[in-house]
């Protein structure tokens, strides 16, 4: 007889009771392989679906996406920091401290959400129901009342200005691993790359300074008339002037390494490569501000413009041109309209699509309709990705002015993931 007939042989003489014992073992194991560190997937996302539109909100406009921890995407809100189940959009905790508003957020590997209000308090929150890990207070112990916050999460220690103060402050406990007044209100801007931390402060006039993210010691300052923001980027500080010179500092000691004309906000830096978009399109060498290459390209005749992997993508009248940053090389071009840069890929909108474009080749990765193509809104302003997701903002698309327009969010689950 075979193995088929004689397990049905067997079912077919046991008793009621003993089917139901059966059935009692079949769902404790079943649930000791989900919940017990193996898991069963059955019909979850597939990495070769296409992209999918996961929910979208009308009321969330106002709201900045911070990141992903499992199940929860988490936003900032003016005052206020909002889990939301990343499967249907549903609000699942909202934390606040009174009427203060969140200068800092961040969201931390291990999942921790990391928030800072006004009033100088750091919070770390659990990701699934919001409850507080541990709450730290930045000194108020001068005259100074005002100064905006700012943080910055890296390498697991939290970077956060408030009143006069800078602070590192350990990502599971809280425990403050230094803190150093400055002799003025800090204005923000906490920056860190390769060993620096930049802080902009104000006392008589706005004074810059770089720290040891170490120690906390003050490596150096640099006084200007100016508060406009400065850039790190790679070993360079980048400080903008009221003459319109932008200034390039070594972050190491502070000295000049060498200036040139030009805004600072038409600026952008990848690896050993500035470029500047003035009349033309430039580019200098990071260390001594030599100029590499230049193209018929002004600011004037571009709308938009993005860097991603080392590549500068510009959208013109009707053209998004990809350059490569160290070369000059136009690296590809087409007739498509410029969204942004997430995930990796440069996201354009042509004939009523959206395309996901590999930034070095132009190659489509990806790509599904416009869910507003037959709508009076548009998809537009800074685009969020995290993970496998994409949060697109939408637009009154007969705005004069659609940045001050939003309508709602979208929230795209893609085939690409950042990893």
């Amino acid at each position: 007889m075979a193995l088929r007939d004689v397990v049905i042989n067997r079912i077919h003489r046991m008793d009621n009771s003993t089917l139901v014992v059966l059935a009692i073992v079949l769902v404790a194991v079943l649930a000791a392989l989900v919940y017990g560190g193996t898991r069963i997937v059955t019909g979850g996302p597939d990495s070769s679906a296409g992209p999918k539109v996961v929910w979208e909100d009308r009321a969330e406009a106002a709201s900045t996406p911070v990141g992903e921890s499992g199940h929860v995407t988490v936003f900032a809100q003016d005052k206020a920091v909002v889990g939301r189940d990343l499967r249907d959009g549903k609000v699942l905790w909202t934390v606040r401290d009174g009427d203060n508003s969140l200068p800092g957020r961040a969201v931390d590997r291990s999942g921790t959400v990391i928030v800072h209000f006004e009033g100088g308090e750091v919070r770390a929150l659990h990701p699934d129901a919001g409850r507080t890990i541990w709450s730290h207070q930045i000194p108020k112990d001068s005259e100074v009342t005002t100064g905006d916050g700012s943080l910055q999460l890296v390498d697991r220690i939290v970077y956060v200005t408030a009143f006069d103060h800078v602070e590192a402050l350990n990502v599971d406990t809280g425990t403050a691993l230094w803190s150093t007044r400055l002799e003025g209100a800090v204005l923000g801007g906490l920056q860190h790359a390769k060993g620096t931390l930049l802080v902009r402060g104000l006392s008589s006039d706005t004074v810059y300074y770089a720290l040891d993210p170490g120690t906390g010691s003050v490596r150096w300052t640099k006084r200007t008339d100016r508060t406009t923001s400065p850039m790190l980027a790679t070993d360079t500080v980048f400080l903008s002037l009221r003459d319109n010179t932008i200034l390039a500092l070594a972050a190491t000691d502070g000295s000049e390494k060498w200036h040139i004309q030009g805004s600072l906000q038409d600026m952008f830096v990848h690896d050993t490569t500035a470029v500047l978009m003035g009349d033309t399109t430039r580019a200098y060498t990071l260390l001594d501000g030599k100029e590499r290459w230049s193209l018929p390209v002004s600011k004037k005749s571009t709308f938009q413009k993005t860097v991603v992997d080392g590549v500068l993508v510009i959208q013109t009248r009707g053209e998004v041109i990809a350059v490569d940053m160290p070369s000059g090389r136009i690296a590809w071009r087409q007739e498509a309209t410029l969204y942004d840069a997430a995930l990796g890929s440069v996201l354009v909108n042509r004939d009523d699509a959206i395309y996901a474009l590999d930034p070095g080749s132009g190659a489509e990765q990806w790509s599904m309709p416009d869910p507003t193509a037959d709508s009076d809104e548009m998809i537009g302003g800074h685009t969020a990705g995290f993970g496998r997701h994409l949060y697109l903002w939408t637009f009154n698309a007969k705005s004069t002015s659609p940045s001050m327009d939003r309508k709602g969010l979208l929230v795209i689950e893609t085939p690409v993931s950042s990893g």
